[in-house]
């Protein structure tokens, strides 16, 4: 992964769900930095129609593809701020080998959400 594509920061939160007091789950839960609170470099860009392909198959279509260093930890549970704005991770591919990189697929989510 060139290090010099990686000139955007983004957030990758987590959602953690709340616990009533007989510790069963409830919608009070909080979202919270993966990375400590620190941003990730990222290379973003926007997704042609074209890139909403995967294995032969129409997916959801993104709105940003973004690229950042191998982190174990995303999934798509997650969403990412970027620029102020939400979104949604729908998708996370390596990138070669485990050291290279992670594709995150995103899609921009409106008002307030859990996963």
């Amino acid at each position: 992964m060139n290090a010099g594509r990686l000139d955007e920061q983004i957030t990758i939160e987590e959602y953690t769900p709340g616990e009533d007091d007989w510790g069963g789950v409830n919608k009070g839960g909080s979202w919270s930095a993966i990375t400590g609170g620190t941003d990730v470099w990222a290379e973003v860009a926007d997704v042609a129609g074209k890139e909403n392909y995967e294995a032969s198959q129409l997916v959801e279509k993104a709105d940003k593809r973004m690229r950042i260093r191998y982190l174990s930890t995303v999934g798509a549970a997650m969403r990412v701020l970027y620029d102020s704005v939400y979104y949604s991770i729908y998708s996370v591919r390596r990138i070669g080998t485990r050291d290279d990189g992670l594709e995150l697929m995103v899609k921009k989510r409106e008002g307030s959400w859990v996963p």
